[in-house]
């Protein structure tokens, strides 16, 4: 899961402050992008976001619940096992498929029996105390990386397949346990993280760079050792999104350097205020109309809670609380 794989130069240039804290980066990050636009019903149809919940045991970790997927996402702090982001945090992304959709036949029989276990509750989440019973690679479909570009702004990457795909050793031969569409069900958290954060920055991502490759699929040995093998079904993307305005960072743009010649040639690449004329897949325009997106104020204005002067204020901070 090495996000910075394919230009490991590039990452000399993603340096965060000396004081940063990854937990309070990652937190800025995702509450900007999702809580803080949560309570704006326009903003919520345009993502797709029907709820968010902080993960109630006080761990990295947020549920979302999107429209069009009776499952429910986590996006939490990635296990140590699956090492971490250069200069940042590394993420994972997981689905948790409802037992009555048709996804759920996909997954492994074990992540489909804990699936249907007291370890979830009526939510679709792990039950309270009960995340821990899941392994690190259950249920997951994605990788996302975040690193600070500067004080002001931020790189993200996502690494994604087609299909997670997985395989287990049966006398001589191999058994496909599990074969999850993973970029369909990804895509919609992605695409609504990106558009997130520039809408709440005004800026569209001063370069995005893209990746595609050969697929694989994991095998798991008798002795329960995993590696990778070629599968060429499908394909691995790595998406990179560079210059995106840091949540609560002052908005503007910021240069971006040339990519390096060393590492393998993006598939795709876009720099500018627009997004491209014709996008291919999984490239989406959103990333850049979130920019120009304006939306009214919510709720109404209540004119005791006004100030007249700076005479007033301590008069009208009380009026204010009164109002809430």
């Amino acid at each position: 899961m090495d996000c910075c794989r394919h230009h490991p130069d590039d990452c000399r240039g993603l340096r965060r402050e000396d004081t940063l804290d990854p937990r309070d980066f990652v937190h800025g990050v995702i509450e900007g992008a999702f809580a803080l636009l949560f309570p704006d019903p326009e903003l919520r149809h345009r993502l797709r976001l029907r709820a968010i919940s902080r993960a109630a045991d006080g761990s990295l970790a947020w549920y979302l619940w999107l429209d069009g997927r009776p499952g429910a996402y986590e996006l939490a702090l990635a296990a140590e096992e699956f090492g971490a982001a250069d200069d940042g945090v590394l993420l994972a992304l997981r689905y948790f498929p409802h037992p009555d959709e048709l996804v759920h036949r996909r997954f492994a029989l074990a992540e489909r029996r804990v699936r249907r276990s007291s370890v979830f509750d009526a939510t679709g989440t792990p039950a309270f105390g009960r995340a821990a019973d899941l392994r690190p690679h259950q249920f997951l479909i994605a990788a996302i990386a975040l690193e600070p570009q500067g004080d002001d702004h931020l790189t993200v990457r996502a690494h994604v397949a087609d299909r997670a795909i997985e395989e287990r050793a049966v006398g001589n031969a191999w058994r496909r346990v599990r074969d999850v569409p993973a970029a369909e069900l990804a895509q919609p958290v992605v695409d609504a993280l990106i558009a997130g954060i520039v809408y709440l920055g005004r800026v569209a991502p001063a370069e995005l760079r893209v990746w595609r490759e050969q697929g694989t699929r994991r095998q798991v040995a008798v002795a329960g050792v995993a590696a990778a093998a070629p599968d060429p079904t499908h394909a691995v993307w790595e998406l990179e999104w560079r210059g995106l305005v840091r949540p609560g960072r002052v908005a503007g743009r910021v240069a971006v350097a040339v990519a390096p010649a060393a590492g393998a040639a993006p598939w795709f690449v876009h720099a500018g205020v627009s997004p491209p004329t014709a996008p291919p897949w999984p490239v989406n325009s959103l990333w850049w109309d979130a920019a120009t997106w304006r939306t009214e104020p919510v709720g109404a204005f209540c004119h005791h809670c006004s100030v007249d002067d700076g005479t007033n204020a301590s008069a009208g901070l009380r009026r204010a609380e009164a109002c809430q």
